[in-house]
């Protein structure tokens, strides 16, 4: 069959935060899991990989728990030999894509804390949380 004609491109979602996302990749490859560990200190780990969702809700958690996840799958893709050529992102995952375009992990996970606090901050009198629905739009906009 052979390698596919082009270059691979990486896109990066928005992403969407559940309780134990990440854990299945971070146990079953090392580079996944060295993200994870190198973050250690920050105790996010512990609000992804928690029994609840809840902790994930402020933005300035599910920002770097989300960041942590989405480093960790590519870590896990280049330790198979999937590279991209070109590494673009919506959203969120623009912080990603330039972590994929090698700024450090350090540095995307200071971003993407950063990020979440500007917009806890930016919905100062709100909840300040992200959240993911599984609906159509109109049932979104009947809740």
């Amino acid at each position: 069959m052979g390698a596919p004609d082009g270059a691979l491109a990486l896109l990066f979602p928005q992403g969407s935060q559940y309780a134990g996302m990440g854990v299945a990749a971070a146990m079953q490859f090392d580079a996944a899991r060295g993200v994870w560990d190198r973050a250690a200190d920050l105790g996010i780990h512990a609000i992804a990989f928690g029994p609840s969702g809840d902790a994930l809700l402020p933005t300035e958690n599910a920002q770097p728990a989300l960041g942590l996840a989405s480093m960790a799958l590519l870590a896990a893709l280049r330790e198979l030999g999937v590279a991209g050529a070109m590494a673009a992102g919506h959203s969120f995952g623009e912080i990603i894509a330039l972590h994929a375009a090698e700024s450090t992990e350090a540095d995307a996970l200071r971003i993407a804390r950063r990020r979440g606090e500007l917009m806890r901050d930016a919905a100062a009198g709100g909840s300040g949380a992200m959240r993911a629905l599984a609906c159509s739009i109109e049932r979104a906009r009947a809740s």
